[in-house]
């Protein structure tokens, strides 16, 4: 058995800000930051979760906490990276329905012609 192995710390997981997916990543890629391979939001890994040490003295009688006030969840927001994407391939989809309407029209007047060069070569 490899003692190195044993010495890795546990990966850590946590969750997308935008979409709840858990991820889960090595405890070497603590604080890196990349897309989210579900919703391509960019989120950042978090720190490692410090040793076992505690950081408040423990209480035998139940400490009322007060809670910070959350940001709320904005729902049906639309990351702005994700935009400029969607309208390139927006972009890129009404430029190839031209091309393909343009080699449709140049086929069309191409059989216009043969047409009338073979009723002019038929008719003598």
């Amino acid at each position: 058995m490899d003692p190195s192995a044993a010495a890795d710390p546990p990966p850590i997981a946590f969750r997308c800000g935008s979409c709840g997916l858990t991820l889960s990543v090595p405890a070497s890629m603590a604080g890196t930051s990349g897309p989210c391979p579900s919703c391509q939001a960019w989120i950042t890994s978090p720190a490692p979760p410090a040793a076992a040490e505690p950081s408040e003295p423990v209480s035998a009688f139940p400490v009322k906490r007060q809670s910070s006030p959350r940001e709320p969840r904005r729902r049906g927001r639309i990351p702005a990276d994700s935009i400029v994407d969607q309208t390139h391939l927006a972009q890129r989809e009404s430029a190839k329905t031209l091309k393909v309407l343009a080699l449709f029209v140049v086929a069309f007047c191409a059989c216009l012609a043969v047409i009338w060069f073979m009723k002019d070569w038929m008719g003598k």
